[in-house]
């Protein structure tokens, strides 16, 4: 069981999910211009600063992950409760989450 996180406690950890995001951008990039097709292997963005768990997604499954800069790509139930809000995913491989309180979006 979580516990529930202060709204300061909130926003730091919505920092870990973006600046993971911000990292798996950046290693990205220099692949995308070359690759047509998947598989992206990406690291878990979940907001926890000890965390490098892979997330594999096929090039559909990226795409749609960053249609919003909402969205993040964590392991499987590595959400955090009253942060983020599952939205889909694939069962065992990846959930995609929304965060719900987000100062930069």
């Amino acid at each position: 069981m979580h516990a529930t996180l202060s709204f300061a406690d909130a926003i730091d950890v919505a920092g870990g999910y973006r600046r993971n995001r911000r990292l798996n951008d950046e290693l990205q990039t220099g692949e995308a211009a070359a690759r047509t097709e998947g598989p992206w292997l990406l690291v878990c963005e979940c907001g926890a600063d000890d965390c490098a768990e892979p997330v594999e997604l096929s090039t559909l499954e990226y795409e749609a992950a960053r249609s919003h800069p909402r969205l993040y790509v964590v392991a499987p139930g590595h959400g955090t409760p009253g942060v983020t809000s599952t939205v889909t995913g694939a069962p065992g491989r990846f959930d995609l989450v929304e965060l719900l309180r987000d100062e930069e979006s």
